[in-house]
């Protein structure tokens, strides 16, 4: 019998009888197991609904990756998991470079192609366990479990190339896009997230005032 709700067919409701001969379900039985069935389909709808509003809330509409509100509660929970003994951990702080320039230059539609495209690299080149997320605007934040500043940095550098050396394609257009990051990473138990970003973000104002495309770590 099939589970419908809001013209969806979301599942199949089986319903087998004890009878050796296989005898047919009487009117009433029937009558009961399409209540069942829409009982069961108004739950799984009301369920497949709640997820997606979930996922919308902590998703970035633009380039699917997870919101800052997203990253703050996953970095809270790294944070109470390595106060209990688990891995500690760096962030990386991205941002694209020039980027004013590519919305002025062609417009903010391509704009939004970049940022698409640079969600996609940065989401392929995490290191296994990490994972990355729009932190507003053009920049991304990147959290690297298990590293310190040196090792974020090292992996980081890897990930800053593959941009250096990718093209952007817009409207027909090839651009080159270069990232400035930061690094923070957690000292201890006794640290607090709002530190460690304070720290990349630093770290990233540096790496605009050097020049830009390169990697800045203040340890």
């Amino acid at each position: 019998m099939p589970l419908v709700q809001a013209h969806q067919t979301l599942g199949c409701l089986l319903l087998l009888g004890d009878e050796p001969q296989g005898e047919e379900f009487d009117p009433t039985d029937r009558q009961y197991a399409e209540l069942l069935a829409a009982w069961f389909a108004r739950v799984l709808h009301d369920r497949n609904q709640r997820d997606t509003l979930l996922a919308q809330a902590y998703t970035d509409g633009l380039t699917g990756l997870l919101n800052r509100r997203a990253a703050q509660l996953r970095l809270d929970e790294a944070l109470q998991s390595m106060r209990r003994g688990g891995q500690s951990f760096s962030l990386a702080l991205c941002d694209l470079d020039h980027f004013k320039l590519v919305n002025d230059e062609y417009g903010h539609a391509a704009g939004d192609a970049v940022l698409r495209q640079m969600a996609s690299t940065l989401r392929q080149g995490v290191p296994r366990g990490g994972w990355v997320a729009r932190w507003g605007g053009e920049e991304f934040l990147i959290m690297l479990p298990g590293l310190d500043t040196q090792a974020a940095s090292a992996a980081m550098d890897v990930l800053r190339q593959r941009v250096a050396q990718r093209p952007f394609l817009v409207s027909e257009r090839s651009l080159h896009i270069t990232l400035s990051i930061g690094i923070g990473g957690l000292q201890g138990p006794q640290d607090e997230i709002v530190r460690v970003l304070t720290e990349a973000d630093d770290s990233l104002y540096e790496a605009k005032r050097q020049g830009r495309n390169r990697i800045i770590t203040m340890r």
